[in-house]
């Protein structure tokens, strides 16, 4: 399958960009019974999460706020930096015809409150057309991504990314360990987390630098669904030069990290746990021209609401 870039760098000197591989799946190990059973049920979850959702279309309210490089402030019409940004946008899941079955896709209507030009409804078209279009889905993937403020470039800021980690072929690539239990929204979860072991791993640099991923995930014990998700990831860009860092914060370290918090609600018209809200953060360390090293932070907020279905046998094609 074509890789998939999901973090880079805006800066004068780029940040070695991070790219998502998929490997080869490897049997699974868990550490007891009880947590091989769930972790089964989580990956069967995964795989059937497309179909179950068809084509879901809801309503993403995204704001991101940059802390860091003062040229990677965007401006307003005035030249004043602005230093947080709206994004409105259509957000889908749909199903595709690779070895995943199912994606996520972001379409970006409005930034800062501006129609973007020729996009309202434009996804929702493409998907209920007679005809599936790749190239024109992710012709809006990638330029609704352009739309993202702060000093890493990415498309890894969606609410479904980090399931992928854990279909079927790719769940066996992580160890996992129980650590509790939590009730959230009434519903009784598993605290499981989760470690990447194997390499080459899904996330690496232009390189081929190996980047692990970690986190933990908040499962339903009974029929693996999942209801909260945090994906951890260091270490996935290198040291940048930047003309400023007046608002960045001193550090003493010089790691990378982004970090992607997920919470799912169940949708009682269709009972699918759709996303409710995502919080990230990226943090890269920077060297300032007076020779401090500082952090500039990426962070943001979305919302998922006014959640519309369409039933379609429409399934978009992708080139292998």
């Amino acid at each position: 399958m074509t890789a998939r870039e999901v973090v880079g760098s805006r800066v004068a000197i780029a940040l070695s960009c991070a790219v998502l591989m998929l490997p080869r799946g490897t049997g699974a190990q868990p550490s007891d019974a009880a947590l091989d059973a769930v972790v089964r049920k989580m990956a069967d979850y995964v795989a059937a999460y497309g179909e179950r959702a068809s084509v879901i279309v809801a309503a993403e309210t995204y704001t991101q706020l940059h802390r860091g490089a003062a040229h990677e402030i965007p401006r307003d019409a005035y030249g004043r930096p602005r230093p947080t940004r709206v994004l409105t946008s259509e957000f889908a899941i749909v199903k595709v015809a690779d070895q995943l079955g199912w994606t996520g896709f972001r379409d970006v209507v409005e930034v800062d409150g501006q129609h973007v030009a020729d996009r309202q409804d434009r996804l929702v078209t493409l998907l209920t057309g007679p005809v599936g279009g790749d190239a024109e889905l992710r012709r809006l993937a990638n330029e609704s991504a352009r739309y993202n403020i702060g000093a890493v470039i990415r498309n890894v800021n969606l609410p479904t990314t980090a399931m992928f980690f854990f279909h079927p072929q790719h769940v066996g690539r992580f160890s996992f360990r129980r650590t509790g239990t939590m009730k959230i929204d009434g519903v009784e979860t598993w605290a499981i987390d989760f470690t990447e072991i194997r390499t080459p791993t899904l996330v690496m640099k232009r390189d081929g630098t190996d980047v692990p991923a970690e986190g933990t995930l908040w499962v339903v014990p009974g029929d693996g669904t999942i209801v909260r998700m945090r994906l951890r990831l260091q270490g996935f860009a290198e040291l940048v030069t930047a003309s400023s860092a007046t608002a960045a914060t001193s550090v003493r370290g010089s790691q990378s990290m982004a970090e992607i918090d997920v919470n799912y609600r169940r949708d009682p018209a269709s009972g699918v746990w759709f996303p409710d809200r995502m919080e990230d953060v990226y943090r890269v360390p920077a060297r300032v021209p007076r020779g401090d090293l500082k952090y500039v932070h990426t962070m943001g907020r979305a919302t998922y609401s006014n959640l519309r279905y369409f039933q379609t046998a429409v399934r978009i094609v992708v080139p292998q």
